[in-house]
């Protein structure tokens, strides 16, 4: 089953071996979780330079503005109507095993959840709109706002998809990587006296806090999680940390609504939390 539902392209000077090992991997996950459909285009690739190469004609080709992948460890996409996996072997190699596993395991749940173009088209709803422009935020920014609480909404989902299944220590692994804190503090200085800054950066936390809250519940020990998530938001004052908290917990809870009601909702109580 997987030969005709996992299709593999590889792109340059790879290791013996790699695709094999990567689509042993996929595979497994899908017989766990189901195969996607009509099938599962992926794409491994050696170097950084030929992966820019590559997404930046992809995006070009599908008309694709908003895109944030630079920071990515693998990178997931419909753009054309089916499921389509792209893999760097520069950024997998120096990964450890089990987050190896866990960056492939999530982006087949992707797959298998976010299988058509539709999930990349979002649209602002009117009042959300009206309400956002009324506080001085710009077409601009709200369109960079959707785009960052729609990968946070399906982030959540693919997780909760994941963790469903079992997938749990995998999952944990990514999710601490995601959780690392690095130049946070730094951001936020920068962009606290600014409004749009500001909501553009609770949007953006919002990615790996979502990723993170399905496991938390079902980890048999969920505390090293529960420290970095709050490591995370450390430098925030206590009132917009406990917000962002809330607002998280407030979306998880409703999981099992269609995705772009999540998205919606969570813009909405995004604007009206902060």
């Amino acid at each position: 089953m997987a030969s005709s539902s996992i299709r593999l392209r590889t792109i340059g000077s790879l290791p013996e071996g790699v695709g094999e090992d990567i689509i042993q991997i996929l595979d497994g996950c899908y017989q766990t979780i189901g195969y996607p459909e009509p099938w599962v285009e992926v794409r491994v690739i050696d170097t950084l330079a030929n992966l820019k190469r590559l997404w930046d004609a992809d995006k070009q080709r599908a008309g694709v503005t908003n895109s944030a992948e630079e920071g990515f460890l693998s990178f997931y996409d419909a753009w054309e109507d089916f499921p389509r996996i792209t893999l760097c072997w520069q950024k997998l190699a120096p990964l450890n095993q089990l987050l190896r596993e866990g960056v492939l395991r999530h982006e087949a749940a992707h797959s298998r959840l976010h299988n058509r173009r539709e999930y990349y088209r979002f649209s602002l709803p009117a009042e959300i709109a009206t309400a956002a422009g009324q506080r001085g935020f710009t077409r601009d920014i709200l369109s960079v706002m959707l785009y960052l609480v729609s990968i946070a909404v399906k982030d959540m989902e693919a997780t909760a998809l994941l963790v469903h299944h079992g997938f749990l220590n995998c999952q944990e692994a990514l999710a601490l990587y995601q959780l690392q804190v690095e130049e946070e503090e730094i951001a936020w200085k920068l962009i606290r006296e600014q409004p749009a800054g500001r909501m553009l950066y609770f949007a953006a936390q919002l990615k790996p806090i979502l990723f993170a809250l399905p496991l938390i519940n079902r980890l048999p020990s969920p505390d090293r999680l529960r420290n970095q998530l709050q490591a995370l938001t450390n430098h925030l004052p206590s009132a917009y940390r406990h917000k962002l908290f809330e607002l998280a917990q407030k979306i998880e809870s409703q999981l099992h609504q269609p995705t772009h009601q999540k998205v919606d909702r969570t813009l909405h109580l995004l604007l009206s939390t902060f």
